[in-house]
């Protein structure tokens, strides 16, 4: 009779773990299960200096369930961690766009300093439309976007060799391979 028993309370589990999984709604167990990561700016991991006024973001979406995919995304850029910190970007805000896309997205935030570092984060939603957490930050800097912005002179040995003590320096350099100029 033990038997018949253990064989009934096991099959009653199975049923009922089964009935649990088909019918507890997929964004329950999809909680986290789609997130956005390995966060780039040109192609380049946390670039320095990028030289185009509106570069472009992609990353990567990683999930553990199969069949899983982005439908939509969101980016925020800030000029400080405490402005991410509270899910706010004071550059750029896409808010949630529905889409697929992950690669070449183009910064269309406010117009940004020379050199400023800008803090980056995405967040992607599932084919549930249950929201990732936001992926962990990246960050670029502007570079130098047109020669008008170069403040730097050129500076070097433009004068000949004058006194003997420069003739004596000049002995056994190659003066072909040295490149005199230099910036400042």
């Amino acid at each position: 009779m033990d038997h018949k028993k253990s064989y009934l309370t096991v099959l009653f589990t199975v049923i009922s773990f089964t009935i649990l999984c088909v019918l507890t709604p997929a964004t329950v167990w999809a909680d986290g299960a789609l997130t956005p990561a390995n966060l780039r700016c040109e192609y380049l991991r946390n670039p320095e200096g990028i030289d185009t006024p509106a570069p472009r973001m992609s990353w990567i979406v990683q999930s553990d369930q199969r069949n899983q995919c982005q439908t939509a995304y969101r980016i925020l850029v800030a000029s400080t961690p405490d402005l991410l910190d509270r899910d706010q970007g004071d550059l750029w805000d896409s808010g949630r766009v529905i889409s697929d896309t992950t690669m070449h997205i183009a910064y269309q935030g406010k117009k940004t300093a020379l050199l400023s570092n800008l803090l980056l984060e995405s967040r992607v939603w599932d084919r549930a439309g249950a929201p990732s957490n936001w992926s962990e930050p990246a960050f670029w800097s502007m570079g130098i976007l047109s020669a008008r912005e170069w403040k730097a002179k050129w500076i070097g040995y433009t004068h000949g060799y004058t006194t003997d003590e420069d003739k004596a320096l000049q002995k056994g350099w190659n003066q072909q391979a040295m490149s005199p100029l230099f910036r400042k």
